[in-house]
């Protein structure tokens, strides 16, 4: 087996998996290339895989096909999943050391299902029509990603369901599974994946290749270098780094003033010169579940239909969508701190409202310019509002989807805080300062017809190095292993420390130096503008280094990787055991933009109903219309879309040694103040600077039926502590909106206490006890009936947690009536720890009634799960 014959995938949420294969990727390169085994390798330097959907399914199961036009199994050609079928070849079975290898990362979502990034993927995977040899000439080496907390059989669920299903369709395992778990002291999921290399991958991995003559018997570093003196010590460590090949070329053009709009200075990604390009990188970060919007922000009169969600059964293809997964735009309607003022935790109460199509341009409907509208779908003026309805044209009701359902997930893209970039560009060389604010053309010598394409993130192509450090890289996150490993190669050996601060960068990289990593990165929270600062060496320029750099970047219209061109022609020079390699590049803008990550969408849970009355504008609903008009839909200055609610807790505090950190996302909405008139250009003016997804949650079945009595079907119990309590709050006024517009219509009968129970925990009632009021209302309102049972952690001697709640309430029944006698529903939204706790004490109080045990009630929440009536969304 070559060791280029490998095929890369990671399915990710939050990119730890795609990490972990850069990890992999990099070790197998740097062995391939120290052996001279890699003078045919088709990988690119950077390259380190594929999500399993850009991959594509069709491809991912032709490796199980035997082809001679695919003879390592790396198809360059397309990844178009709609290739003709006629292209299909016999499965052969083949021996175990000549089959294809696919090493694969695959994380676990809270609610132990799949990410988004392998959704396409799976569904094709489980199709009943795959024959049982689909795979057979494929083995695999899967590394799974999860976190204990969830409990045992959540944990690294979705990655045990993949083996098991390809070992259905004929794939062999290459090795033994590995287990990362984000619990893990001193790296998390990473440290568990260096011991996965070293002791199942590697040695197999080496075995295999010395087998076929390839490698003669050396070993391959957990370092990513290879000891090639036959020392026999089986030793996976030794120094040195591969300098790196940036993918970017990167053009600096005229330097510009800033743009503004309508005398209003404007976000880069805002402005008209790189709407566009930042429009293309905000769509590639897009979730793959994310709902589209028909016209969404388009331009014309809006006409029936217009500016609504699109069902699922309609969203044949993305281009009925003219965004193509670009996100929506919102500002802030009210921006509240909802617990109390001298409590430790700021958390906020956030209402925005998501544009989904600017309003049309107004037409005087009496020629006499007053202003009086009547758009097409039926929005009327507030003078009509007072005119008699009978003078009123009654429009034909249109069925509209709601904007989005109870307890599903907003998905928001935050951008980084003025002080963060500026302390990161004080850190770079000053030739990459100087052109800071100089619009750049960015582009990539790597085909988007490729697999390697979408391991690289796609920059803005015209945009500022500020503009991307604002708004699409990620510099305030804490930097991984294999980052500070590619920082190590600008360390100028030229700076007084230079060489020494290049062997700790490598020394922070590796596995034996965990605790060291864990210390100074992970308990301290130093961002990449923090490790810029303490290893200034990057930052040195020596004359010759300098001056080489600075003319060609400051030029117009010139290269800034000139310099890096010419010293990557240079031969590579590997380290001996008692000489670090002193080879250095300097770095450039394109280096910068290949080690950077980009900025991860953030996910939170809706607090809020889309048929709730604070979510309509009655302006838009009229009696009229009835049930269907557009119920969950609002207009607000002249822009027509719908208002969610978030709650947020903001993450901030102090190191060990007083470090002052902060949370990207819930800092940068926790800032924003609620927007003022828009300007009517489509995109808003400053204060619309939210870009926002809408996505499904967990919750997406929440029983909605009623009897002919007007009660529901199916009761509810919402359990959860904290910011958990968002999602719940969602479902109970969605609950409370269908029988609201009940009671209007006709008498309802007398409800039952136990139809909508909340089970809320915090730690004290008069400092955390989020929307504590509208509980006690809710309690008492006429025709709806809420029971509110609460555990606070810290007013007791002995701590009262929401599962000793449930345990003790109702003499220890309440579990068994609802589920049992009731045929409740169960939705639990919180921490891990919190989910895992009570899903246990419901396991255990329906073991102790149900005549199979805990068994049978395990059988029966996974019986409720299918069926939508028992659901987990934990973080």
């Amino acid at each position: 087996m070559s060791m280029s014959m490998h095929t890369i995938l990671w399915s990710t949420q939050g990119g730890r998996a795609k990490a972990c294969a850069r990890r992999t990727t990099r070790i197998l390169r740097d062995a391939n290339h120290d052996t001279g085994t890699d003078t045919d390798n088709p990988i690119p330097d950077g390259y380190y895989g594929s999500s399993f959907d850009d991959y594509g399914a069709r491809h991912f199961l032709k490796l199980g096909e035997t082809a001679s036009a695919d003879k390592d199994g790396n198809d360059n050609d397309s990844n178009n999943d709609n290739d003709n079928d006629n292209d299909r070849v016999r499965v052969v079975s083949t021996p175990i050391d000549k089959r294809k290898l696919v090493i694969l990362f695959v994380s676990t979502t809270g609610d132990a299902e799949q990410c988004d990034s392998i959704h396409e993927t799976w569904k094709i995977l489980l199709q009943r029509s795959l024959p049982h040899s689909q795979l057979s000439n494929v083995s695999f080496a899967l590394f799974c990603l999860g976190d204990r907390a969830y409990g045992p059989q959540a944990f690294c669920a979705a990655g045990r369901k993949l083996a098991a299903r390809m070992v259905q369709l004929g794939a062999t395992p290459f090795c033994n599974i590995g287990y990362g778990d984000d619990g893990t002291p001193n790296g998390g999921v990473f440290a568990d994946l260096d011991v996965w290399l070293e002791n199942e991958f590697l040695p197999r991995i080496v075995g295999t290749v010395a087998q076929n003559g390839n490698i003669g018997g050396s070993s391959i570093s957990i370092s990513g270098n290879s000891s090639g003196d036959g020392d026999g010590d089986g030793s996976f460590a030794r120094t040195g780094t591969r300098l790196p090949q940036s993918p970017y070329l990167v053009q600096v053009g005229k330097k510009n003033h800033a743009i503004a709009e309508n005398g209003k200075k404007v976000k880069e990604w805002q402005m008209k010169e790189y709407q566009e390009s930042y429009d293309d990188f905000f769509a590639s970060q897009c979730p793959a579940t994310a709902y589209h919007y028909n016209s969404a922000n388009g331009d014309g009169e809006m006409g029936q239909g217009q500016g609504h969600r699109i069902l699922h059964s309609q969203d044949a293809s993305t281009e009925m969508d003219p965004r193509h997964g670009r996100p929506l735009f919102a500002s802030i309607v009210s921006n509240e701190r909802i617990t109390a003022t001298d409590w430790m935790q700021d958390t906020r109460h956030i209402s925005i409202h998501v544009e989904t199509k600017a309003s049309s341009s107004q037409k005087t409907t009496n020629g006499k310019g007053n202003g009086n509208t009547c758009s097409k779908n039926g929005t009327h003026t507030t003078e009509e509002l007072n005119t008699p309805s009978s003078s009123i044209p009654k429009p034909i009701p249109i069925p509209t989807p709601l904007p989005y359902q109870a307890g599903d997930i907003a998905t928001i893209m935050p951008s980084n805080r003025k002080s963060i970039v500026d302390r990161f560009l004080s850190c770079l060389p000053s030739s990459i300062q100087s052109i800071a604010n100089d619009p750049l053309h960015i582009s990539t010598n790597i085909a988007s017809t490729t697999q390697y394409h979408s391991a690289f993130t796609p920059w803005p192509t015209h945009a500022t190095l500020r503009g991307i450090l604002t708004h699409c890289a990620d510099i305030g996150n804490l930097p991984e292993r294999e980052d500070l490993r590619a920082l190590s190669v600008f360390c100028n050996p030229s700076h007084p420390v230079g060489i020494d601060q290049k062997t700790k960068l490598v020394s922070l990289s590796e596995t034996h130096d965990a605790a060291l990593y864990g210390d100074y990165i992970l308990r301290e929270k130093r961002n990449w503008g923090d490790v810029l600062f303490d290893f200034d060496s990057i930052k040195f320029e020596s004359s010759t280094s300098a001056g080489a750099s600075t003319s060609a970047s400051t030029s117009t219209g010139a290269s800034t990787g000139a310099s890096a061109k010419i010293t990557n022609e240079m031969p590579f020079r590997t380290a001996t055991a008692d000489k670090l390699q002193t080879s250095f590049v300097p770095l450039t803008v394109e280096y910068l933009l290949m080690i950077l990550a980009p900025i991860m969408p953030r996910h939170f849970s809706i607090a809020s109903a889309p048929s709730s009355p604070s979510s309509t504008d009655l302006n838009l609903n009229l009696k009229e219309q009835g049930s269907s008009g557009m119920i969950g839909y609002s207009m607000r200055h002249g822009k027509y879309g719908f208002n969610l609610d978030l709650c947020v807790a903001v993450v901030e505090g102090e190191t060990r040694r007083g470090r002052k950190y902060a949370g990207l996302c819930s800092k940068y909405l926790s800032s924003l103040k609620p927007s003022g008139s828009s300007n009517g250009s489509g995109r808003g003016t400053s204060t619309c600077n939210i870009r926002i997804w809408i996505r499904p949650g967990s919750f997406g079945k929440l029983p909605l039926d009623l009897n002919n009595d007007g009660r529901f079907c199916s009761p509810i119990m919402v359990v959860g502590a904290g910011t958990g309590v968002a999602p719940l709050r969602g479902l109970l006024h969605e609950r409370e909106a269908i029988q609201r517009g009940l009671r209007q219509t006709s008498a309802r009968a007398e409800q039952s206490k136990d139809e909508n129970i909340l089970v809320f925990g915090c730690r004290k009632s008069n400092s955390d006890y989020y929307y504590k009021e509208e509980w006690k209302s809710m309690e008492i309102a006429d025709g709806y009936s809420l029971r509110v049972l609460t555990a606070f952690s810290q007013e007791q001697k002995h701590k009262m947690y929401v599962q000793r709640k449930l345990r003790v309430a109702d003499e220890g029944l309440i579990i068994a009536k609802h589920i049992l006698e009731n045929n409740g529903a169960v939705y639990i939204a919180g921490g891990a720890k919190m989910a895992r706790a009570v899903k246990d004490e419901i396991v255990e109080c329906l073991g102790k009634l149900l005549p199979t045990g805990e068994n049978g009630a395990r059988s029966l929440l996974q019986k409720l799960q299918r069926k939508g009536k028992f659901s987990v969304e934990a973080w």
